[in-house]
């Protein structure tokens, strides 16, 4: 009989880390938490970029995500379909980017491996308020 890992017994995807993962992600938590800064990160690159010249721009994004995605769920969007919003707002990512976007939003219960969570993009503005409101304090 074969040798194989159950998820309960897989390892972390970062390269060298040999950590278990938590629950069904594919990081150990400690990846987990940096990779996910990462993503915000980059969310909140692509909000200062698509509200650069004008912010009502940031609203247009997100209703052409919404448009995109999951008819049951506006949240859940095919990575194609997330890209090419992106590009008609002229942004790209990066193969890295993609994805580790793809491991980290990856959406178990729906049969298409390509679909995603796009949750923390509509997030991301009531992220930089609060961040200003802080600031303020």
């Amino acid at each position: 009989m074969p040798f194989s890992l159950s998820h309960k017994d897989a390892t972390c995807e970062q390269e060298s880390c040999w950590a278990p993962t938590t629950g069904s992600q594919l990081f150990c938590l400690s990846h987990l938490k940096q990779n996910q800064a990462k993503i915000l990160k980059l969310y909140r690159n692509i909000h200062t970029r698509i509200t650069k010249t004008d912010p009502a721009d940031w609203g247009k994004f997100v209703k052409l995500l919404k448009k995109h995605a999951n008819k049951d769920d506006n949240c859940l969007i095919k990575i194609k379909d997330f890209l090419s919003v992106l590009a008609k707002f002229r942004l790209k990512l990066s193969d890295r980017q993609r994805q580790l976007i793809q491991k980290l939003y990856r959406v178990l219960y729906i049969a298409d491996p390509g679909t995603i969570s796009v949750q923390q993009i509509y997030d991301v503005e009531k992220q930089l308020e609060k961040n200003d409101i802080y600031a303020k304090i």
